[in-house]
């Protein structure tokens, strides 16, 4: 593709992104990566698309490109927080999440930010996931740990094991040994189930 149509492209692609038509935004995307040359942001959008549908294993496999193509952007590294996070693997999604806010004023303020969306949507368990990630980066492992049970209540299964973590931090064996096998009875084909068996099996051996 030549430079013009490149930019067209990105053009006409940025437009569907902002009226949510991730059918066209991956149409277009795939365009670019099959005519080339290849894209760092065509990449990107791939991945939010495929998130959007459901599909972590392309999306983070294009977000990964995208980074190592040499996109260092804040959304790109939200994004991959995001399908770390929808894929189970807790421990990933941290290191992300306390990379895009290592100082603890910032995670504070993020925690303050979840609060205030929390009042307009009190049933929506991402919320109560972040927010219990956030309180997780302050060491505030409890009441991280019942942010995770709630979301769980409101129907994210995936939370036990990030509730099991925080417990564990919490020096609370028992409890996240009961989580962990929570999270592997409904959620044990995500990719995070690997990583919480490798955790249960710490667990059990002392």
């Amino acid at each position: 593709m030549t430079v013009a149509q490149l930019r067209d492209t990105r053009y006409e692609a940025a437009g569907a992104l902002g009226k949510g038509d991730y059918r066209k935004v991956e149409n277009l995307a795939d365009t670019v990566l099959h005519r080339g040359p290849e894209q760092d942001w065509a990449h990107h959008w791939k991945a939010m698309a495929a998130s959007q549908r459901g599909d972590t294993v392309a999306a983070l496999k294009h977000v990964q490109r995208a980074i190592e193509m040499g996109m260092d952007t804040h959304d790109i590294k939200v994004l991959r927080y995001e399908i770390y996070f929808a894929r189970a693997e807790f421990k990933k999604a941290l290191a992300d999440l306390g990379g895009l806010m290592p100082a603890a004023p910032q995670v504070n303020q993020e925690i303050n930010r979840v609060t205030l969306v929390l009042r307009d949507s009190p049933k929506d368990p991402r919320l109560y996931v972040l927010r219990g990630a956030l309180l997780h980066l302050r060491r505030h492992y409890a009441n991280a740990s019942e942010n995770f049970e709630q979301a769980v209540k409101l129907g994210d299964e995936r939370a036990h094991y990030f509730r099991a973590l925080s417990l564990i931090a919490d020096d609370r064996r028992p409890e996240a040994i009961d989580a962990i096998n929570a999270f592997l009875s409904t959620q044990g084909a995500l990719p995070g189930a690997e990583e919480a068996k490798l955790v249960l099996a710490e667990l059990t051996e002392k």
